[in-house]
């Protein structure tokens, strides 16, 4: 049964906070004892900027004071924002690198599920998803949860990325207890690739998908669904929650993205690279979503997929 008893969201600015903690609230009041922190990181000033902005406080425990200082102003920054979405105490701030502090705010909670931001506070039209938001998920051990700020947060429909590998399965698993759990329909998506795209194949196929061929397909998919092993509460809703499989030929990625316009849907769940591929942090199906899909993103890595 999928868990998720700490979401912790990295924010980044009030103004964004505010989406990616209606989302965390939003699944976090599905679960059962689910707690929802926020946790925020930032930079250390410079020893030179700091001798001049205090020239007589920036050395010994007086540098200390400063950052204990700016720590709390931060603070009081961000809780008109937070307040109605969790408590003071559960809001984390921390100085420091910020790649380093906010994995260590996250590892200290024993986050089930991290939310981020596609993009921070310095928001590009031509990216759709930034530098820090990249590298905390490439990090990650944890599923990870990308909120696109232009986008509603309410879920209601998801597509689920999945082939013929064992690993699949279990993303299908954690899909359908996420989608069951907040409420929302979902559409598992199996694309095989031509040969021009055959760096995720399973079956290699050199023209278009036959009748036949999407049928066997169909049918080997259904197979797995019927080896889930999930609890009855789902399983006696399931032909609610789980739609018809669709099987498309192409880039997986390409198809992926069209396939979640066409269905309306406004999340993606994959896994975050190939479980035979752990040199790879974030795997290229994964990172094109990132970058040009439209939807929100749940990536969930090796460790994620093996605890399911």
């Amino acid at each position: 049964m999928l868990e998720l008893n700490t979401i912790v969201a990295a924010i980044d600015d009030p103004e964004s906070a505010k989406k990616l903690l209606t989302l965390a609230c939003t699944v976090g009041e599905q679960f059962t004892n689910s707690r929802v922190f926020a946790i925020h990181a930032f930079p250390q000033i410079d020893t030179h900027f700091a001798e001049i902005l205090f020239p007589y406080a920036s050395l010994g425990d007086d540098r200390e004071a400063i950052q204990n200082e700016l720590i709390e102003h931060t603070r009081k920054r961000f809780l008109p924002s937070l307040k109605p979405f969790i408590n003071k105490p559960n809001f984390r701030i921390k100085c420091g690198p910020i790649l380093p502090v906010l994995h260590t705010l996250n590892a200290s909670l024993g986050a089930d599920l991290l939310i981020v931001g596609a993009l921070g506070k310095d928001r590009s039209i031509a990216l759709r998803i930034g530098h820090v938001a990249q590298r905390i998920i490439a990090e990650s051990e944890v599923a990870v949860l990308v909120v696109r700020q232009a986008l509603s947060s309410k879920i209601k429909h998801i597509i689920a990325a999945i082939d013929l590998t064992p690993e699949s399965r279990y993303i299908l698993k954690y899909a359908i207890q996420f989608a069951h759990a907040i409420g929302a329909t979902i559409t598992p998506v199996y694309v095989l690739p031509t040969m021009n795209n055959a760096d995720h194949v399973v079956v290699h196929a050199k023209r278009n998908i036959s009748g036949k061929k999407r049928k066997e397909l169909v049918q080997l998919q259904q197979q797995i669904f019927a080896e889930l092993s999930l609890s009855f509460q789902i399983t006696s809703v399931l032909d609610q929650v789980l739609l018809p499989v669709l099987v498309e030929q192409g880039d997986p990625a390409i198809e992926l993205k069209k396939c979640a316009a066409k269905t309306n849907a406004t999340l993606i769940i994959a896994g975050k690279h190939r479980a035979n591929n752990q040199q790879t942090k974030i795997g290229r199906i994964s990172s094109h979503l990132l970058r040009y899909s439209e939807t929100h993103m749940l990536l969930l890595s090796h460790e994620t997929i093996e605890n399911e």
